[in-house]
């Protein structure tokens, strides 16, 4: 965990959601969801407005751990909960099943800005 809190202050702001992406990717896939969500967990610790645009980077790049993801983000920010989960399904719309019921699960009363995030982030429809 520290060292991933020393890569969190080494990088500027507006580089953390694909530095976020570019470790997650270079992790072994075996306990790459695991690590994915301390990550998240590390990078958004005091960096709030970052949840959205991290988790996109992180989907896009690692959709096998989209679900994962945004459940954590929307569970440690749940006020966010729509536009996280709005990013979410937009980088990994293949995943938007997986992403939209682990979110409910983690974070039941958030429904509604999950559905409206899922709505706004798919227009089109579930497709999985």
């Amino acid at each position: 965990m520290r060292a991933l809190g020393e890569q969190s202050e080494n990088v500027s702001v507006v580089e953390l959601p694909a530095k976020a992406a570019e470790i997650i990717v270079g992790h072994p896939e075996k306990g790459r969801k695991r690590f994915a969500v301390r990550v998240v967990r590390v990078f958004l610790q005091e960096r709030h407005s970052l949840a959205p645009s991290l988790v996109g980077a992180v989907c896009s790049a690692v959709p096998d751990v989209s679900a994962a993801v945004a459940a954590e983000a929307v569970q440690l920010f749940p006020e966010s909960a729509y536009s996280i989960v709005k990013a979410a399904v937009a980088s990994a719309p293949e995943m938007v099943v997986s992403i939209c019921l682990q979110a409910s699960i983690e974070v039941p009363d958030r429904n509604r800005q999950i559905v409206n995030g899922l709505r706004r982030g798919h227009p089109t429809g579930i497709t999985e």
